[in-house]
Formats: C-alpha cells, sequence, structure tokens
C-alpha cells in the first residue's frame, strides 16, 4: 500500500495512486465525500485503488451523492461501493466488443476461454491459427483472479462482476477450473489458451 499524507484542510492524499483517500462509503472526512477519479477508494477484493473510467464515475458519485444525503439527514446507515467499474473498447472495423473489470494487467498470467465451435479445427502451434471471436481473458495472481476481459461477451458482464465480487481463488486445476467459471458455450466447444 502507498503512503498517504495529509493535503491542506485536512484531506489525505494517496502517494501511490494519487487522488484523495476515501473509505469505503467515499467519505474523505466526517461529511465530506469524493467521487469519481478524484477518489482513492478501498476495494475489499483489489485493495486501495484509483480508477478513471466513465462507469466507476457514474456509480462513485450515485454512491457518493447516496451516502451525502442519509448523513446529512440522519437517513440509516451509508452504503458500501463495492462496483466493479468496467472499462469498454469498441473495434467496429474488425468487429471486436472488449469489456474489461479488474485488475488487467500484462504483467499478470492469463487464461483465455474461447469458444470453438466444432466446424472449426484448432492449429496444431497451440491454437494460434484458430479464430478469437468470443472469449473470456481471466488476470491470476498466483490462484487469485485479479481482472477479467470479455471479448465479444457482453452477455456474461454481470456473470464476471459477480465472480469479482465473490473473491474467487482457484484451486488445483486452474485451466479445468475456468474454463468452466463462465459460462460461454458447451464444454466440447471451449478451448483454452494460458500464458
Amino acid at each position: 500500500m502507498g503512503r498517504a499524507t495529509r493535503a491542506g484542510g485536512g484531506l489525505e492524499r494517496d502517494e501511490k495512486n494519487g487522488g484523495l483517500v476515501v473509505n469505503a462509503q467515499l467519505e474523505a472526512v466526517s461529511g465530506l465525500f469524493v467521487a469519481g477519479n478524484a477518489a482513492s477508494y478501498y476495494d475489499p477484493y483489489l485493495g486501495r485503488r484509483r480508477v478513471d473510467r466513465y462507469d466507476h464515475a457514474v456509480n462513485s458519485g450515485l454512491t457518493a451523492g447516496r451516502n451525502m444525503a442519509r448523513s446529512l439527514l440522519g437517513a440509516g446507515k451509508m452504503k458500501t461501493y463495492r462496483h466493479q467499474p468496467l472499462f469498454r473498447s469498441h473495434l467496429t472495423g474488425v468487429g471486436v466488443l472488449i469489456e474489461g473489470i479488474g485488475e488487467v494487467d500484462s504483467s499478470l498470467r492469463t487464461v483465455g476461454v474461447w469458444v470453438q465451435p466444432p466446424n472449426i479445427s484448432a492449429s496444431p502451434n497451440g491454437g494460434r491459427g484458430m479464430p478469437y471471436e468470443r472469449g473470456v481473458v481471466y488476470y491470476l495472481k498466483g490462484n487469485k483472479i485479479m481482472g477479467i476481459v470479455l471479448w465479444n461477451a457482453s452477455d456474461v458482464l454481470e456473470s464476471a462482476r459477480q465472480l469479482m465480487l465473490s473473491r474467487p481463488e482457484i484451486r488445483d486445476n486452474v485451466v479445468e477450473e475456468l474454463k468452466h467459471t463462465i459460462s460461454l458455450a458447451p464444454n466440447e466447444w471451449l478451448h483454452v489458451v494460458s500464458t
């Protein structure tokens, strides 16, 4: 975890991630809430982080606003921010929609689960000649899923978010377990590529 320093006005600045340190309810100090990329918040699964994404700005803003109103009105328990923000990239020229959540980092180990219908055969070079039209790529640190990228698989986005919220750790056979973690297609259609 990075060092934090006190900025003017008693606000704590996260030296590692930037932004203002907030608690799980997005409160920097009593009665002052921070949202969007200004907030360095604690993600119960990934640890302290700061996210610069539209999806995060909207959802953290809603949570901070609700909590601010509850705080001012004394109207019950504040909500913990548990949303897994997503990034999206649509490559229309090649017909690919990429969506990612969590920590997507090239230094992490990856396991990709790709749909390969029976009429398309895998090449002998480990799948490099296979068309990558639909799949899920898991980013792992040890046996812990840190992030997920969906490749033309928007229909399973909520399943991926729920998976990240459940704090998954993969046990023994990582490849076989990940093959069945998010349901993409019948088992005999799935092909796994690991780095």
